[in-house]
Parts: C-alpha cells; structure tokens; sequence
C-alpha cells in the first residue's frame, strides 16, 4: 500500500462530493473533518440542471469538458513536494466514463494549464509541470472509473495540457428541490473533538451527508452543524473551527452525497 503524506480526513460534501478516503486506498490519520452545516431554515438556492451538468458524466453527450491533449508522464511527491499544486486535489468519482475530461473541467475551474491523473483516480492541477522529471513508462495504472483511461500510477501523473474551454451549448434549466443542508468545507479536528455531540457508526457503503443529516435531525436536540469521519457521523450545535483549515478532502463511497 502506497503511504500518502497530507493527512486524511472527515468527508462530506464540498460545493460538489468529495470521496471517502477508504475508497482511495489511503493510510488515514485521526485529526482532520469536514463539517457540512444542517440548515434547519432551508435557506439555499436551488441548482439548476446546467450547473449539476458542470464537469459530470451527465456531460458526455453534451461535450462539457474544456479541450485538451496528452503531454506524458511525469513524477510527482518527492520528498512531499507536488509537482502539480495549483488549488487542493479532487477524486474522480466512481462511475465516471471521462476521468481526463472530468479532471480537466475540475482543473478549469481553478484556472490551471495542465491537469494530471494519478493512482487510479486522483485528480492534481497545475501551471507547470516536470519539476521532478520524467518517467514515460511508469503510467500504467488504468482509471478505477473507466479502466480505458490510464490514470498515471504511485506518484506518477499522466499530464494533460488543457488548450481550451468548454464548448458553449445550451441547455434547459430546471430547478431541483433547495438542500436542507450547506458545506462549510474541510476542517482539522485535535485532542478536544469539536463534535460532541449525538454519533453513529455507519457501514462504508452507507455514509453519506445525507444519512449523517437525517440522523443528528432526529435526535431533535437542536444541532446546526454536522460532520463525517470515515465512516462516523457526529452532531454538534455548534462549531467553533479552532484547529484551523485543511485543503486536502477526499470522495463518500455511498451515492448518496447531497448538495
């Protein structure tokens, strides 16, 4: 098992789903969190199909993805430095047909140049690449999503440039129920957990914000804040942030990831 370097983390959703860290094959570590806030006024704008469509697979066959084209494959980690750093690292999710095309949408939006597909599924943007050099024969790890697309190996991009934006189309907008709930984004827990509150174990397979959600509702005690650690839901009514930001979030196995 290749060990990672930054730490692992609490998952939930963040403005799209992260995925579980287990799904990832990472060595994880206690003391990072996401905390997704549980808006009991239903206070969100509603999504609309064309911002859903953004950088999905439901994108295929309206060709969504920015164009781009293959550069090589490069090395990356030495030492715990990222040859690709631009913005935090994204998990492609399970399921997607275009990991390259995913990555390059999720890539766009940082505003990155090239785009590198690792370990079967990781996702690493960049404005410069090969500050480590070189290795043309070690991407041969195929995409856990769609085992066509080679996505590098251990510390080992596949590098793509990205050499324009996504083609204008249009689509029609259609307006999905507001979320109960809100990211907040992804936190660092210590000694003193944050969360006290209500908690519950759930199976891998079964996690997911929604499902932590409905559980801290129904103790109807009143918390506001929600949170997902590997496979543990804990509640809390409030949330005070005092171990500080993490960039590093990854992808819940279950489908069913919220907002």
């Amino acid at each position: 098992m290749r060990t990672i370097t930054h730490p692992s983390l609490w998952t939930a959703v963040v403005v799209l789903t992260l995925l579980s860290g287990q799904s990832q094959g990472k060595r994880l570590r206690k003391n990072d969190l996401i905390v997704t806030e549980a808006n009991v006024f239903n206070a969100i704008t509603a999504r609309t199909s064309s911002t859903l469509c953004e950088g999905s697979a439901e994108c295929d066959s309206q060709a969504q993805y920015p164009t781009f084209g293959y550069v090589g494959c490069y090395i990356d980690n030495t030492r715990g430095a990222r040859d690709l750093n631009v913005g935090s690292w994204g998990a492609i999710p399970a399921g997607e047909t275009r990991p390259d095309g995913w990555c390059a949408a999720y890539c766009y939006k940082y505003g990155a140049k090239f785009f590198g597909l690792q370990f079967g599924g990781e996702c690493w943007c960049g404005n410069r690449f090969g500050s480590q050099g070189q290795a043309p024969r070690d991407c041969t790890q195929p995409c856990r999503s769609n085992g066509n697309v080679k996505c590098g190996g251990a510390d080992r991009n596949s590098v793509y440039q990205i050499t324009g934006p996504p083609p204008t189309t249009t689509t029609t907008t259609t307006t999905l129920p507001a979320s109960p709930f809100s990211a907040l984004g992804c936190y660092k827990d210590g000694r003193t957990p944050e969360f006290t509150g209500s908690m519950k174990e759930f199976t891998a397979d079964k996690i997911n914000p929604q499902a932590c959600y409905d559980h801290c509702t129904s103790q109807n005690k009143g918390y506001k804040y929600f949170g997902i650690k590997k496979t543990t839901c804990a509640c809390a009514t409030a949330f005070t942030a005092q171990y500080g930001i993490s960039t590093l979030c990854a992808p819940c196995l279950s489908s069913a990831t919220g907002p």
